[in-house]
């Protein structure tokens, strides 16, 4: 059968909706092996799948482990930067050490195929490296732009009227000024 490689970012929003997937690939008679925070050990293993912690960046599915300093810093900044601080500090940076234990993780299991949740950067990384084949499945909504539509999570609806085009229009150049700088 096919071999998988798993990784999800170790929090459970990201866990939970790898277990119907994961379960059915198990129940299909795949091996698969699922890289993700210690404290969802359990949970991998009750899917059939084996499990693998995280070993070369920060483990946050417990808070703990967590140094004050950062949770500190992430306190301080508030609204976008907050949220920019995040994307930064647990989603974009973590990926270099994603594609170290993964690429170790290949080395003892050599997988067909990576998956990943949206948000987990390593798995494409490894993918492009080894020139493996790859899947992502969807955590959040699809945060895609458009000429015609305001920026995501604004709430509004597209529009086809001049004057809510024009309106969306600059709500999209304000929010790539502002919230996607830096």
């Amino acid at each position: 059968m096919t071999r998988f490689l798993v990784g999800t970012i170790p929090i459970i929003g990201h866990v939970s909706p790898a277990l119907p997937i994961i379960r059915e690939l198990v129940k299909r008679g795949h091996d698969v092996v699922w890289y993700t925070g210690q404290v969802y050990q359990t949970t991998v293993e009750q899917t059939g799948a084996q499990f693998e912690p995280i070993r070369s960046w920060l483990d946050y599915s417990d808070l703990k482990n967590v140094p004050a300093a950062l949770m500190d810093q992430r306190e301080a900044a508030k609204g976008i930067e907050q949220l920019k601080f995040d994307l930064k500090n647990f989603f974009i940076d973590p990926a270099v050490g994603q594609v170290k234990d993964l690429s170790d993780i290949l080395d003892r299991f050599p997988a067909d195929i990576l998956i990943a949740d949206s948000m987990f950067l390593g798995v494409s990384w490894l993918a492009e490296q080894k020139r493996l084949p790859w899947a992502e499945f969807g955590t959040s909504a699809l945060a895609l732009s458009s000429r015609n539509t305001a920026p995501f999570g604004s709430g509004l609806q597209p529009s086809n009227t001049v004057f809510r085009r024009l309106r969306n229009h600059g709500l999209r150049y304000f929010f790539n000024k502002r919230c996607c700088a830096s």
